[in-house]
């Protein structure tokens, strides 16, 4: 019925505007002449990123009795090459040839059907895609590590920091939990009496000279030992073992004592005491040569 014979192209990946179209040479070997038409098969929609028009098979296309035709297929592109590959493409084609009876001469009656087509592939090469360049880090290894020092660096201060009001908080908390046991148990701090480390004192000689008399002078009670008191401190099996006759006979005796040295008395101390006319008391320690006076 008839041949096709087509070229090839190659195309980039990239549409740069140098898209070549590409001619396919039909040949009609019959004595009479022919229509030609064209058809794509395993057309799709949407459209695929390539396909190809020839404006000449758009009208009425013929070729005279054993003769020829060129015609050009323009590429489309009608998006990127995505999905596709690169190396050799192909479209199906089927072209048909159709008898003609031009100039009466009944040349298409011999023929047992007036149609026959042709099928074939419209081949042609995608170039290969575009190498993306990777950006290169440019940046000095030494600028790395000061980055990384610095960031280091805020990070301990950050912790240094948050230890720090931690334990200032921390420590507050406790001084407030001190105060509280504070008001809870408020105990009277007990009075200190500092004893004189130099007294002012006086030979007894001289105070009797000045017209003091220490007749009849008793030792104050919160500085004598009392029998009560030493009774009060026995334990009881030391109670049941007290002898009372003997600890009245000896307060007797401390009494007498007393009153017969001038009204100084002495305490479980061993610190002598003495009251003048005046009613100021006066003491002398074991040890000590010159009188005191006892100030509270």
């Amino acid at each position: 019925p008839g041949t096709v014979d087509c070229g090839t192209a190659t195309y980039p990946w990239l549409d740069d505007g140098t898209d070549a179209p590409i001619t396919c040479t039909i040949t009609n070997p019959n004595p009479f002449d022919v229509f030609i038409g064209l058809s794509w098969t395993g057309a799709s929609t949407p459209l695929p990123p390539f396909t190809f028009e020839s404006p000449a098979l758009t009208g009425f296309q013929t070729i005279s009795a054993e003769g020829s035709t060129q015609v050009e297929f323009l590429p489309v592109r009608n998006g990127p090459s995505d999905g596709l590959f690169p190396g050799i493409q192909g479209v199906a084609y089927v072209v048909s040839i159709s008898c003609t009876e031009y100039g009466g001469a009944n040349q298409c009656d011999s023929m047992t059907t007036p149609t026959a087509s042709v099928e074939g592939e419209l081949q042609w090469t995608l170039g290969e895609p575009p190498q993306v360049e990777e950006p290169v880090n440019q940046e000095p290894t030494e600028n790395k590590g000061s980055a990384t020092l610095i960031v280091g660096s805020i990070i301990g201060l950050l912790v240094l920091i948050g230890a720090g009001a931690g334990v200032v908080l921390l420590r507050n908390s406790e001084d407030e939990d001190d105060d509280w046991y504070l008001e809870e148990e408020e105990v009277p701090e007990p009075k200190v009496v500092e004893k004189p480390t130099k007294p002012t004192s006086k030979p007894l000689d001289q105070l009797k000279s000045d017209g003091h008399s220490i007749d009849d002078i008793e030792a104050p009670e919160e500085r004598r030992a009392s029998l009560f008191d030493e009774f009060d401190n026995k334990d009881e099996g030391e109670i049941e073992s007290y002898d009372v006759e003997e600890a009245l006979a000896t307060e007797e005796d401390t009494i007498e004592a007393e009153e017969e040295d001038d009204g100084i008395s002495v305490d479980e101390n061993g610190t002598e005491w003495w009251e003048d006319e005046e009613g100021v008391w006066w003491y002398r320690e074991e040890g000590w040569e010159d009188w005191a006076v006892w100030e509270e």
